[in-house]
């Protein structure tokens, strides 16, 4: 797998976040992923923690998707949205690539901090840092020994 901050993260519950949580086991049901695809063996070291603590969350289990880039305490793009993995959601080529065809009509956000920053700054003459808030711990936390994916 890829290190640093650069390389690929992906935060999933773990089984004892999803047990622990409000609704307990029946929150599990929001949390799309099938056995086949969340138990490979190479994506174990991709994964991290949910935990919410970010947020004041951490014992309420996520149904977001979200996708992030960033460095430290920087984010330079957030996708908040409610797309799934597939092609249903994020369409498939057809007829040679000429048609883009898309099962399922989703809702994304695109928040890109550095643009609104830059823009405030430029109007001001000084720097400006924009608060972005998201559900976890950056950077998130590894499993711990013991943890399985939900």
């Amino acid at each position: 797998p890829a290190q640093g901050s650069a390389g690929l993260q992906l935060v999933w519950t773990t089984v004892a976040e999803v047990q622990n949580s409000i609704e307990g086991w029946m929150a599990g049901r929001s949390i799309p992923g099938p056995a086949k695809n969340v138990d490979r063996p190479f994506l174990q070291a991709y994964y991290r923690r949910w935990g919410g603590e970010a947020c004041g969350r951490q014992r309420a289990m996520p149904h977001i998707k979200s996708y992030l880039r960033y460095r430290g305490d920087d984010v330079a793009w957030l996708y908040v949205g409610s797309h799934n993995l597939s092609k249903a959601a994020w369409g498939q080529l057809q007829k040679q690539g000429s048609q883009l065809m898309v099962r399922s009509y989703e809702l994304g956000v695109l928040l890109v901090p550095s643009l609104e920053g830059a823009y405030q700054a430029a109007a001001r003459g000084q720097e400006l840092r924009v608060p972005l808030p998201i559900p976890y711990t950056l950077p998130p936390q590894r499993y711990a020994a013991g943890d399985q994916p939900w």
